[in-house]
């Protein structure tokens, strides 16, 4: 008690503007005394008998508020700065220097409030900056295959819980809407095209006077199998499982984003291809491999041939 009375209450101050001013410096990338900070600091917990209410009160506390006021700083000229890639990996590079910190000198009841505040300012503050960022977004990630920078962010916003994912899944499921909805209009205008000429596929020619003309992707006679329709049927299994790989590769196979790709896919299956629903086709081409035959539909040209 005299020691905390006579000693510690008189130096507290200093010494907590000198433990703040050393963890700046380290975060500014200069090399520091770490066994010394760590006994400074434990002498806050010996001075409470084992209790950490010094600690908390004269340390602890002031570190989480310099804490978000350097991220605060820091994050807001980077997000202005540098593309989403570069930023993500800077902030995960800071918190990584967090944990280490922790270990290295501060009390371990510390990690989740440290990393919390930086948290904060590094990845909830500015996510929908970074995810909407132009040309580095999360569509330009997905769209240029950048799998170590997607799989980056998802550890990252991970780190949130389920908040922080959830905006990630909401991208990448516009972003594989939008994919499939130009399949569709890309298949929906060469059907158009080919009504007008008269060419239904699988057809040898139009429609008789005074008929009515067949839709242009038309379910199959048995045996035959329209190669337009199942040249689309092909691309949108393919769509589905590259997208498919993307939840496994980059999104750790999370429920979230399984959901995100079945009702992107939910949405633009809906839509109408030549008169005819995408549903509609794909259990027309399922048909006609049952019809056929697996091994002949491979050899023959269905859905795994041209």
């Amino acid at each position: 008690m005299r020691f905390r009375d006579e000693v510690y209450l008189e130096v507290r101050a200093p010494a907590r503007d000198a433990v703040l001013a050393a963890v700046a410096a380290e975060r500014a990338g200069d090399p520091v005394d770490r066994p010394l900070l760590k006994n400074v600091l434990s002498i806050s917990i010996e001075v409470g008998m084992g209790a950490l209410d010094y600690y908390e009160a004269d340390f602890e506390a002031p570190l989480l508020s310099a804490t978000t006021d350097h991220y605060s700083r820091v994050a807001a000229a980077w997000v202005e700065a540098d593309s989403c890639p570069d930023y993500m990996a800077k902030a995960e590079a800071c918190l990584t220097a967090e944990e280490e910190r922790v270990d290295a000198y501060l009390h371990v009841t510390t990690r989740p409030k440290l990393l919390a505040a930086a948290e904060a300012e590094l990845l909830t503050r500015h996510q929908a900056a970074l995810l909407d960022k132009e040309g580095s977004g999360v569509a330009s990630l997905l769209r240029d295959d950048r799998r170590p920078d997607l799989a980056r962010m998802y550890r990252l916003f991970a780190r949130v819980g389920p908040d922080g994912l959830r905006p990630v899944a909401t991208a990448f499921q516009a972003h594989v809407e939008a994919e499939g909805q130009a399949l569709v209009r890309r298949a929906d205008e060469a059907a158009a095209a080919r009504k007008e000429k008269g060419g239904a596929p699988g057809g040898t020619g139009g429609a008789p006077a005074g008929a009515s003309a067949a839709p242009a992707f038309a379910r199959p006679a048995p045996g035959a199998g329209p190669a337009a329709e199942q040249a689309f049927i092909r691309d949108v299994v393919a769509l589905h499982d590259k997208y498919l790989g993307y939840v496994a590769d980059c999104f750790a196979g999370a429920s979230a984003f399984h959901k995100a790709l079945k009702e992107a896919f939910e949405a633009f299956c809906n839509k109408a291809v030549g008169g005819a629903h995408v549903a509609e086709l794909m259990a027309n081409a399922c048909d006609h491999l049952l019809r056929k035959g697996v091994a002949g539909a491979v050899e023959g040209g269905g859905l795994g041939g041209t």
